[in-house]
């Protein structure tokens, strides 16, 4: 459809609107990165179109909102766009900070022809850095090219005597600054996240409410099949009760497949209410809860199994199967700690990948990204620790 618009209508990548806005502002604002490819392949003068009220170009508007494919796309067919300042005497960098997204930060200086941008003054003499310096005290740790972080380092300690009022004047100004054609600030790239999300879900609800089903289901029946049978001596005051009641893994069988009957009820309920309610941007966290609550049904469903068994199996034959059940929580910490360092490792935006992530695995990865920052910190020590106990052996034997 654009094709064919652009083709017949070609001067339709110069109009704008009352507000000086193009296409092009309008599909980055949207975060549309194929339509903002296909103009900018149409034409790429629009590029450099600047409005009327804060002379802020596409690159400004994509820097600002933490596009960084668009970013990238802009930078790589348009070069020259990236020196343009607007009425405020800012460049992409100084929108590229202001928006705290280090992606593009890096984007951008990923171009030596924009290295020097980190010097430029805007009208009231501050650069992007002074910017940066405003809520991040420290350099910034994301900068691997060594020539870049010395350039950085050199200008984050030349700003000295930063009075906290002139911090104040540049954090409001960073609030205030809109982004919108009519100044607003909205749709940022945080909530486009979580709209696509919404639409990932969207796409397995089905076959996440037949799973979430089927565990409440079982987890259900189980508690009613009690191993072991019931007390049956009429003198027994304890007629009618489990044989197994006193038996510490029998409990551990109950609680657990109580607790998955739980979790697997309440995201069923989530799934009902979600179709009620629509599945919007507002309810966001109900679908993080359904997806955290199946996972560790899952887990308690599994201590279930291994809890029942272990309960009415002979000592021996049970603590194998007991091993054999339990290997499955070796293969999931396994899978989660390959997958998700995989993933923090890696140059890409995978933003997205640990977002889904971090949902199926019921939000534990943050606790792996500090058992793996521990593990780091302690391998130092031991390091350090074995090279002083045996630096003087060292030194005789040498």
């Amino acid at each position: 459809m654009i094709d064919s618009l652009l083709d017949t209508w070609s001067n339709l990548t110069k109009e704008t609107d009352g507000k000086g806005w193009t296409p092009l502002h309008y599909a980055v604002y949207k975060g549309y990165t194929p339509v903002v490819r296909m103009l900018l392949d149409k034409d790429k003068s629009s590029a450099y179109i600047a409005d009327n009220d804060w002379k802020r170009t596409a690159l400004h508007i994509a820097a600002c909102r933490g596009f960084q494919d668009i970013v990238k796309e802009i930078i790589s067919k348009c070069p020259g766009c990236g020196e343009l300042t607007d009425n405020r005497g800012w460049n992409v960098l100084h929108y590229a900070v202001i928006s705290k997204s280090d992606k593009v930060i890096k984007e951008v200086l990923k171009h030596s022809s924009l290295l020097y941008l980190l010097n430029k003054k805007d009208v009231d003499g501050n650069t992007p850095v002074h910017l940066y310096k405003a809520y991040h005290p420290s350099l910034p740790a994301f900068i691997r090219k060594r020539d870049v972080f010395l350039f950085w380092r050199k200008l984050h300690y030349q700003i000295t005597g930063y009075s906290s009022s002139k911090k104040d004047e540049i954090l409001k100004l960073m609030t205030e600054l809109g982004t919108g054609p009519l100044g607003e600030i909205s749709n940022t790239e945080g909530e486009m996240r979580k709209e696509k999300m919404i639409h990932k879900f969207e796409k397995v609800k089905d076959s996440h409410l037949v799973a979430a089903a089927l565990i409440a289901t079982v987890t259900f029946a189980a508690a009613f099949t009690i191993h072991g049978g019931y007390i049956s001596d009429e003198n027994d005051l304890k007629k009618g009760t489990p044989i197994l009641s006193k038996n510490w893994t029998f409990k551990a069988f109950i609680v657990s497949d109580t607790i998955a009957m739980v979790l697997s009820t309440c995201s069923v309920f989530i799934h009902l209410m979600l179709v009620i309610l629509g599945f919007g941007e507002a309810y966001y966290w109900l679908i993080r809860c359904a997806f955290g609550f199946l996972f560790y049904a899952m887990v308690a469903m599994v201590i279930t199994f291994v809890a029942g068994i272990y309960a009415v199996l002979a000592p021996s034959l049970g603590f194998g199967i007991c091993i054999i059940g339990f290997s499955f929580f070796l293969f999931l910490l396994y899978s989660i700690a390959r997958v998700s360092w995989g993933l923090y490792s890696s140059d890409d935006d995978i933003y997205d990948q640990l977002e889904t992530f971090s949902w199926l695995t019921g939000g534990i990865l943050p606790l792996l990204g500090i058992f793996k920052s521990l593990f780091g910190i302690f391998s130092s020590l031991l390091a350090d620790l074995l090279s002083w106990l045996f630096a003087p052996l060292l030194a005789v034997i040498l």
